[in-house]
């Protein structure tokens, strides 16, 4: 798990032993549609406290930046800076996301790099604000690796197979638009229908998300909203 930055999860009900390193929980709930999406990470082990203490430092730090008007390249550059001065690395290309009603990443994006050209932050726009960070030996950057353990629906065509429809509708009553696991459905073949679906392109698979050079990575993450006189965590 060291070295995964986000988009895993067990697809079954296994249970997995965490000795030592970093473990990402990332968590996100929703009423009638208004998202809230939180992360943390638990290190284990000496070498690893270090990176968490300061990853959920810079997070805040960021958070206390998020006013109508401010451009959102300039606070990625403040949490770039904020990293590389203390020695480690900032994830380049994962950022965080603007949300909207059953929209978990409406567009806009929350980097944690600096920007030159990049969008203000409106009043009222709700945002995850996640910075992710390694260690100095890392690479900066993920890939997708092989395995993906977490799908949403991309369309929602009529299937002419009985059995596909029927699962399609079934994820739209429960999930609609936002994302889910495989492990949510009590359907033996679950993993094998959503396989199909994804095939023929109804669902979309996010790919787990590996540290190139499988350097460890830390995560912390808030949803914010944005107020006249600042930002208000509906996480915390």
């Amino acid at each position: 798990f060291n070295s995964v930055a986000a988009h895993y999860t067990p697809l079954t009900k296994e249970v997995i032993e965490f000795r030592e390193g970093l473990l990402k929980i990332d968590v996100g709930v929703h009423i009638d549609g208004y998202i809230a999406d939180t992360a943390i990470t638990i290190a284990r082990g000496r070498e690893y406290q270090e990176i968490v203490r300061l990853n959920k430092k810079i997070l805040n730090d960021a958070i206390d930046m998020v006013y109508p008007g401010k451009k959102l390249g300039e606070i990625g550059g403040f949490i770039e800076n904020s990293v590389s001065k203390s020695g480690y690395k900032v994830i380049r290309n994962l950022s965080g996301h603007l949300m909207d009603k059953y929209d978990l990443h409406a567009g806009k994006t929350f980097p944690n790099i600096r920007e030159i050209f990049s969008q203000s932050i409106r009043l009222g726009e709700v945002y995850a604000v996640e910075p992710f960070i390694t260690f100095s030996h890392g690479s900066g950057d993920v890939y997708g690796g092989k395995i993906t353990t977490i799908y949403s629906i991309s369309k929602s065509k009529k299937l002419r197979d009985k059995k596909l429809d029927n699962f399609k509708k079934l994820i739209l009553n429960r999930y609609g638009t936002l994302p889910f696991t495989p492990r949510w459905f009590d359907v033996p073949d679950a993993i094998e229908i959503i396989n199909s679906l994804y095939k023929i392109g109804v669902v979309k698979g996010y790919a787990v998300l590996i540290e190139s050079r499988g350097a460890p990575v830390s995560q912390f993450e808030h949803t914010v909203i944005v107020m006249e006189d600042g930002p208000l965590v509906t996480t915390a």
